[in-house]
């Protein structure tokens, strides 16, 4: 039985901690002090055009409009991807005479899908081919550049078959070897990001790590069978694998012109409905329908004939472009957010919230002074009151990350409470510990540059000061600095990118990443529990069971600090954009959108 072998497993484990929760002291006024201003709220009387409000000239609308071409056969194009969904041509659309969407954009450091953490998925899903998508919020899977799958017995071994019309947008075709070669040049030593990017979708195919070190030039796993079909060989079980080939750092263009131009990222020969064209002097980015700008799409019309992304930095003068209406789609910061979640606020109607809960936390490194101490893991958790700490930087939106799998993910348990504040708890559990007290810890390094933790950082700085005698020193890290080599908690995040616990999972428990740190026999029934989870088919019962019975030992052993739930990234949307719909790899589904007349 399933909850026996669990709790079996789970007796290795240290007990449950226990006591009440005495008042908080007064830290988390620091992190209230620390936290970044309000942006305007609602509309703006008067309020100054955006252009004035920035020091770098800003595109105007107007200007945008006139350079899109006039969309003469939108109509025609909406009106035959209505017939081919419904089947009927009794559809009337009172389009704009210009069919574009303006939104921020920002400088890029990298265009390379197998890189991307995620800034690019404003468009990278529309431009680069994955192999299926997922299909707005309902997250089923839907074909793409793969038709369909099959699949042996236990999940290992699965052959897919790809369109035999699919081709790159010079129209070159798509084929399995083009596939095969593109994700194992992602891989190679020389092209894999340091948090594993692409590996981390990637990384259960048999002989991925050997790809990654250098070992092979060519994953075990990925065998081409013919021109349109490619069989990929798990290194376990894994019945979610088809859910990651809908993600957008699986993405492709064309390897060839990788290979040869250095710029290529720039303006790439990639397999979507729209290009991609960026300015790396300006960070201006354009999204632009294949077919008006003379390259090749596979696939049904799009209307949407461009999105303009302008290099828009800063959050206010964002909010108030939206507000003068000079753009379409805004992504909105925790300080807008909390202000237009409010239904009295004049935007909230606007509102699309997202349906891909993620967590920032602090990885814990086992491997440096104090953590390999269990106990001193214990007391700095419940030394201090993250909940409070979130509220006052967040704002009251936002949730204390209870546990790993947030409030929408796949087995995310309410009951979990986490790392509850405790602090005479926390005082027993350091002087019980190894080192006795906080006069004998070593001070405990951070090194950050995300704004909000930092100011949380701040804050808990104080509580483990007052709590338990324990100094915290914080780095700001700018752009390009590297981490010091000592730092005890270092920060993450993840986002549950595909509708399986197996993903957000895996990365909270990699040791090839940094996240954990690589000490034999420190993670052996985490582990254990972990192995039983995988073996586990999509549709067993107790599915959800085991991976929560893997979350309870790591935050019983304090593996991490979890900070902060959030919901990806929240929009508002002007009222004549139609068919928007973001999850959690397609940021904005520009192929399906269309713009009213207004």
């Amino acid at each position: 039985m399933l909850i026996s072998s669990i709790a079996l497993v789970a007796a290795l484990a240290c007990a449950a901690d226990e006591a009440a929760a005495p008042a908080a002291p007064q830290a988390a006024q620091a992190a209230a002090d620390a936290a970044a201003p309000s942006a305007p709220s609602g509309s703006a009387p008067g309020a100054p055009k955006a252009a004035q409000a920035a020091d770098t000239p800003l595109p105007a609308r107007a200007a945008a409009d006139a350079k899109a071409p006039k969309s003469g056969d939108a109509v025609a194009r909406v009106t035959k991807k209505a017939v081919t969904r419904t089947g009927s041509t009794d559809v009337v659309f009172n389009l704009h005479d210009t069919q574009v969407i303006t939104m921020a954009g920002k400088m890029r450091s990298n265009m390379a899908p197998w890189r991307d953490g995620g800034s690019n998925r404003q468009f990278s899903m529309g431009v680069y081919g994955t192999l299926l998508q997922f299909d707005g919020p309902t997250d089923q899977l839907i074909p793409w550049i793969a038709t369909g799958w099959t699949v042996n017995d236990d999940s290992t071994v699965y052959t897919v078959s790809l369109r035999e019309d699919a081709v790159f947008q010079d129209g070159t075709p798509i084929t399995a070897a083009d596939i095969k070669a593109y994700w194992e040049h992602g891989a190679k030593p020389e092209n894999i990001a340091g948090w594993g990017a692409a590996s981390i979708a990637l990384g259960t195919i048999k002989g991925w790590e050997a790809l990654k070190a250098g070992d092979v030039t060519e994953a075990e796993g990925l065998r081409v069978i013919d021109d349109h079909t490619l069989e990929i060989t798990q290194s376990l079980p894994w019945p979610a694998w088809p859910q990651y080939m809908a993600v957008w750092m699986t993405g492709v263009t064309k390897l060839s012109q990788v290979l040869s131009d250095p710029d290529w990222g720039n303006n790439p020969i990639a397999a979507g409905p729209y290009d991609v064209t960026y300015d790396v002097n300006t960070g201006l980015t354009i999204s632009s329908r294949v077919e008006s700008v003379g390259k090749v799409w596979w696939g049904p019309d799009s209307v949407i004939d461009k999105m303009v992304m302008p290099a828009i930095t800063d959050a206010q003068v964002r909010v108030i472009m939206f507000e003068n209406n000079e753009l379409d789609i805004l992504g909105i910061d925790e300080t807008t957010f909390n202000q237009v979640v409010d239904p009295a606020h004049p935007w909230y109607t606007y509102l699309r919230r997202p349906n891909y809960p993620g967590i920032w936390w602090w990885g814990v490194k086992l491997d440096k002074a104090p953590m390999e101490d269990l106990l001193v893991r214990k007391a700095l958790v419940h030394g201090m009151d993250m909940e409070t700490v979130v509220h006052a930087v967040i704002g009251p939106a936002a949730h204390m990350g209870t546990g790993i799998f947030g409030p929408g993910a796949s087995c995310y348990n309410p009951d979990h409470l986490g790392h509850v504040y405790q602090p005479d708890l926390a005082r027993q559990e350091l002087a019980a510990s190894s080192y006795g007290s906080g006069e004998n810890i070593p001070v405990l390094l951070t090194d950050l540059s995300n704004g909000n933790f930092i100011n949380s950082a701040v804050a808990i700085k104080e509580y483990w000061k007052d709590n338990l005698n324990i100094d915290f020193d914080i780095l700001k890290r700018e752009s390009g600095m590297p981490r010091r080599p000592d730092v005890q908690l270092r920060r993450f995040s993840e986002a549950s990118w595909v509708p399986d616990p197996t993903q957000i999972m895996a990365t909270f428990t990699a040791k090839d990443i940094g996240v954990l740190s690589d000490v034999p026999g420190a993670y052996d029934v985490m582990d254990t529990l972990l192995a039983f989870a995988h073996t586990l088919p999509l549709d067993h019962p107790d599915r959800c069971t085991a991976f929560q019975a893997v979350e309870t030992e790591y935050f019983d052993k304090v593996y991490g600090i979890p900070f902060n739930w959030f919901e990806g990234t929240n929009f508002v949307i002007q009222p004549w954009v139609q068919g928007f719909v973001t999850n959690s790899n397609i940021r904005v589904n520009l192929w399906d959108m269309f713009v009213e007349k207004h």
